[in-house]
C-alpha cells in the first residue's frame, strides 16, 4: 500500500486565529445610578436594558468606578452581578486594577458612575481626571471585547467622557421630554423609561458607527451606542478584521497564505485606506499572490506588507482578500499580524492576529488493514514506519 505523506507539528501550539470581534459601547445622559438606587423601577429597568447590552452575554464581572455606592447599590437592584467597584478617586487603587490579561478583558463590563453635577451622584473632578488618564486601557479592554457604559456627565459633560475617544460627538445641554428611537425600541425601551426621572446631558447627533437610543426635544441625542465596534485611533468604528491561515503547520520555507477579512457590522460603507501586514521574522511575500478584493502586489518594506488604496467595506458586508507567503526555514511558533486604517480621519483601526507552527514532519503511511509496523531511523531525527503485510490464511487457500 502507498505510503501517504502527513505534516506533523513537533511541539505545535493549539492557539487559534485571533480576530477582533467588536464590543457594544453606551452612553447616556441618565444618572441611572442616582434614580435606580433610589428606588425608581423604571430607572432601573433601564439601567439593567443597556447593562445587558454591554455586557454581550458575558458571564465576568462588572468593573463599576463608583466614588460611592449608588452604582453598586443599583446595579443590586436591576440583578446585574457579580460587581467588583473601585473608587476613582483614589488613584493607586484604580491604577493597580488591571482591565485586561493575556489579551482578554478581565471584566465583562466596565460603568462609570454619573457625575456628582447632577445633583447627588459620585463620581467628582478627581474621578474623571482618574478614570480620562487611563483612556489607552479603556481603547485596550474594548477592543479585546469589553463593554462599556458611560453614564451621566452632566454640568462636567465637556470632559467626562474623554476616557473613549468621541472626536465627532460633543455633549451637549439637556432639553426633555425624550422620544425613543428604533434602535432603543429594539433592545425593549420605552417612553416611562427614558421619561421617568431628571436628565442631565445630551450629545449632537453622532455619525457612524453610533445608533441612537432616544432623542430629547431638540431633537439632539440622548443616549448614544456604538454595537459590534471597535476603537481607532481617532474613535469607534464599525469595521473588524479577523485573519486565518491556510495551514496551522508548515514545513521550514514552504509556501503558506493568509486570508484577511474586513467586516462591517454598520449601515454604511466604511471606507479604508491602508491595510498593513507585519510578517513574521523569516516569512516572505510571494509575488503576485494576493488575490480576491485586493489583486495588487503591496509594498514590502523590513517586512512589513503596505496595501495603499481606497477601499471600502461595503455596510453589513466584508472586504475579503488572500495572499501567500514562504515560511520561516527556522523551526517555531510564529504570528502575524494585520492592521487597517483610515488614513483621512484615523478613525477606523482594527487588527487581528494568525499564528502559524513550522515544524519538522514525519512521512506517516496510511494505515494497513492488518500487519505490524517495521521503524527505521533516518538522520535528523527522521522516524520512517511502513508495514509489513502478511498473508491472510483464508486468502492463501482460496
Amino acid at each position: 500500500m502507498a505510503a501517504a505523506a502527513v505534516a506533523v507539528a513537533i511541539g505545535s501550539h493549539a492557539v487559534p486565529a485571533g480576530a477582533a470581534t467588536g464590543a457594544n459601547f453606551i452612553a447616556t445622559g441618565h444618572d441611572m445610578d442616582l434614580h435606580c438606587s433610589g428606588g425608581e423601577t423604571n430607572e432601573c429597568a433601564y439601567l439593567k436594558i443597556v447593562v445587558d447590552k454591554v455586557r454581550n452575554g458575558s458571564t465576568l464581572p462588572i468593573l463599576a468606578l463608583d466614588h460611592g455606592s449608588e452604582l453598586t447599590d443599583a446595579l443590586a437592584a436591576a440583578g446585574e452581578a457579580p460587581v467588583t467597584s473601585v473608587d476613582p478617586d483614589d488613584a493607586a487603587a484604580l491604577n493597580a486594577v488591571a482591565f485586561t490579561a493575556a489579551g482578554a478583558p478581565k471584566f465583562s463590563a466596565i460603568i462609570t458612575a454619573s457625575d456628582s453635577t447632577c445633583g447627588g451622584c459620585d463620581n467628582t473632578t478627581t474621578s474623571i481626571a482618574n478614570i480620562n488618564a487611563r483612556a489607552g486601557d479603556f481603547k485596550t479592554f474594548f477592543n479585546a471585547g469589553g463593554g462599556i457604559l458611560a453614564l451621566a456627565g452632566a454640568d462636567d459633560r465637556g470632559t467626562y467622557y474623554n476616557f473613549v475617544p468621541l472626536p465627532n460627538v460633543t455633549a451637549a445641554a439637556v432639553s426633555p421630554p425624550f422620544t425613543v428611537q428604533p434602535p432603543g425600541a429594539t433592545l425593549g425601551v420605552t417612553d416611562a423609561m427614558v421619561n421617568c426621572c431628571a436628565t442631565h446631558n445630551s450629545f449632537n447627533n453622532p455619525p457612524a458607527p453610533f445608533v441612537i437610543l432616544e432623542s430629547d426635544s431638540a431633537g439632539l441625542a440622548e443616549t448614544i451606542a456604538a454595537f459590534g465596534a471597535s476603537i481607532g485611533g481617532g474613535g469607534f468604528t464599525s469595521v473588524v478584521a479577523t485573519k486565518t491561515a491556510d495551514k496551522a503547520v508548515a514545513l521550514p520555507g514552504a509556501t503558506d497564505g493568509y486570508t484577511v477579512t474586513l467586516t462591517n457590522t454598520g449601515t454604511a460603507a466604511a471606507p479604508v485606506t491602508s491595510i498593513s501586514d507585519t510578517l513574521p521574522a523569516g516569512f516572505t511575500y510571494v509575488s503576485g499572490s494576493t488575490t480576491g478584493g485586493i489583486t495588487t502586489d503591496p509594498a514590502v518594506a523590513a517586512g512589513v506588507l503596505t496595501w495603499s488604496g481606497t477601499f471600502s467595506v461595503p455596510a453589513a458586508g466584508a472586504l475579503t482578500f488572500h495572499f501567500g507567503v514562504h515560511a520561516s526555514l527556522a523551526t517555531g511558533h510564529y504570528t502575524n499580524s494585520v492592521a487597517a486604517t483610515d488614513g483621512a480621519t484615523a478613525v477606523a483601526s482594527v487588527s487581528a492576529t494568525a499564528p502559524i507552527d513550522v515544524a519538522t514532519t514525519v512521512a506517516t503511511p496510511a494505515f494497513p488493514v492488518e500487519g505490524l509496523p517495521i521503524a527505521l531511523v533516518l538522520g535528523g531525527g527522521m522516524l520512517f514506519l511502513f508495514w509489513r503485510r502478511r498473508s491472510h490464511p483464508q486468502l492463501a487457500r482460496d
